[in-house]
């Protein structure tokens, strides 16, 4: 690898931070956070008290892995399947999250 003394080294540093930069921008201008999860999304998590896109990658992860059990009852698939889709239910996901944990 080049030493930062090198000046085409250097240039090519500068560019790749700025390209990453302008991914981040252009990222929130689309209302996506960087790991790809909407800011509608975010704040609908949030008001279920989820706090930031790597908290909510997570949650939809785990949300994915529940709707995938086979001992999940239809109802509470349905409901996983609304959260993973960007539409938690706070009076329903609960009780829907605790039968998929009990299943696993």
């Amino acid at each position: 690898m080049h030493e930062m003394t090198d000046p085409v080294a250097a240039r090519q540093a500068a560019k790749a931070v700025e390209r990453e930069r302008l991914t981040r921008a252009n990222g929130r201008r689309e209302g996506q956070s960087p790991l790809g999860v909407s800011g509608f999304v975010l704040r609908k998590w949030r008001w279920l008290g989820v706090g930031g896109s790597e908290a909510v990658e997570a949650v939809l992860a785990m949300l994915s892995e529940m709707v995938a059990l086979a001992g999940v009852p239809e109802t509470e698939r349905a409901v996983l399947t609304r959260a993973l889709g960007g539409d938690p239910d706070r009076e329903v996901l609960l009780p829907a999250v605790q039968t998929g944990i009990g299943s696993s």
